[in-house]
């Protein structure tokens, strides 16, 4: 049945709505998306999450568990859990992609730009992907106006957006993705998760958030490239725009370490993936390895066999055996920290041992080298899902 549906195309799943009658408030062939509400944190601080109950269960294996077991459930409370990072999750549900863990700078649309979104987003209304949202759903499809508005909170459409851009109505690039995440989402609410028209908003989703990507990477390049040269600054010690990005770095890597940690618990494999090549490629790129209280801290929050707690074992074994004092490895006071960080927890201690085991002083491979799926979660011969979102 899930293949005839995707069989359908967008002109005959747009002939199916125009013949849609509102007069009942279910949708006759289109079964009601459950949804189900999780409560994050405690407080003031505390936010609820509406999430697509089938959405959430394809991810992860805890919940699809949990809600098989209690299918009468509408609220799950996770008190213990950071918001923050839970939004990640979140995000991570209905993008598929790599959460914003890493807070970009906005840039502001420049002329050029707006002229580019402009003719893009022009392509886009007439491409087949973007004609079931080229204009508001009310002219389009007058017929079932009035059962849209109901059960659609905020409408979203191309053709607004792009008013919306000519008018100067967003300050930065990033302004525009909650605007597509919004279409998409109103489509899964009101024509279900797999239906046609919802397939081409998740593909016009993914082709302008690559776009807009695009758009900031080019944009990226033409401010490092500016007439504003090092060399006009002073030769010791990083200058702004390097204290900037160890910044954001850092940032980054803090925010991965806590999301791999959530993924883990409810095992969100196809997250921890994702995540997991992002933070081995941070640390590769800047040449560091994993500090005392990140090492603490994520042995504080998984549990024995974590993919997170294998590369974290492995670089310090790696450091342990190949680098000396003079470049940040152990000897002398080396030695104290690592006393200091194995002896508040004895499973790393253990977890290194298991790595050094058998070496018999030869070098160990740095853990960004290794293989990347031996930090995912799937079976042998499995398609990697890293590979798949």
């Amino acid at each position: 049945m899930m293949a005839q549906i995707r069989e359908v195309s967008a002109e005959v799943a747009m002939a199916r709505l125009l013949m849609h009658q509102p007069a009942s408030d279910d949708q006759k062939g289109q079964p009601e998306v459950e949804k189900i509400t999780i409560k994050v944190g405690t407080g003031k601080d505390a936010r609820h999450f509406e999430v697509h109950k089938d959405r959430l269960c394809a991810r992860s294996e805890i919940f699809r568990d949990y809600l098989a077991s209690k299918p009468s459930v509408t609220e799950i409370d996770r008190p213990d859990e950071d918001p923050y990072v839970f939004s990640l999750v979140i995000q991570y549900l209905y993008r598929g992609t790599l959460p914003d863990v890493i807070p970009l700078p906005p840039f502001i649309i420049t002329v050029e730009q707006k002229t580019q979104l402009l003719n893009y987003l022009g392509r886009v209304r007439k491409s087949e992907y973007g004609k079931p949202f080229q204009r508001p759903a009310r002219e389009l499809w007058p017929e079932i106006a009035e059962a849209y508005a109901e059960k659609v909170g905020q409408p979203i459409d191309l053709l607004t957006i792009e008013m919306n851009v000519w008018g100067d109505w967003y300050n930065n690039l990033d302004e525009l993705k909650p605007h597509f995440d919004r279409l998409y989402n109103n489509s899964v609410t009101f024509n279900g998760l797999n239906h046609p028209i919802s397939n081409c908003a998740h593909n016009l989703r993914r082709r302008m958030f690559s776009f807009i990507d695009t758009l900031e990477e080019q944009a990226e390049r033409d401010t490092n490239g500016s007439t504003f040269t090092r060399s006009m600054k002073k030769s010791t010690g990083p200058s702004e725009k390097e204290e900037e990005e160890d910044a954001r770095s850092r940032e980054g890597r803090h925010n991965l370490q806590r999301l791999i940690c959530v993924s883990e618990r409810y095992r969100l494999d196809s997250l921890t993936a994702i995540c997991m090549d992002a933070l081995t490629q941070l640390y590769k790129t800047h040449h560091l390895s994993p500090s005392a209280p990140s090492i603490l801290y994520i042995y504080s929050q998984t549990s024995v066999g974590s993919k997170l707690r294998l590369y974290v074992s492995r670089s310090l074994a790696h450091a342990i055996m190949n680098k000396s004092p003079n470049d940040g490895g152990i000897g002398g006071v080396e030695t104290d920290w690592i006393w200091d960080v194995m002896k508040e927890n004895n499973e790393l201690g253990m977890d290194v041992l298991a790595e050094l085991r058998g070496k018999n002083g030869m070098k160990v491979a740095e853990a960004e080298d290794a293989d990347p799926c031996e930090y995912h979660w799937h079976g042998e011969g499995d398609i990697c899902t890293a590979k798949l979102y």
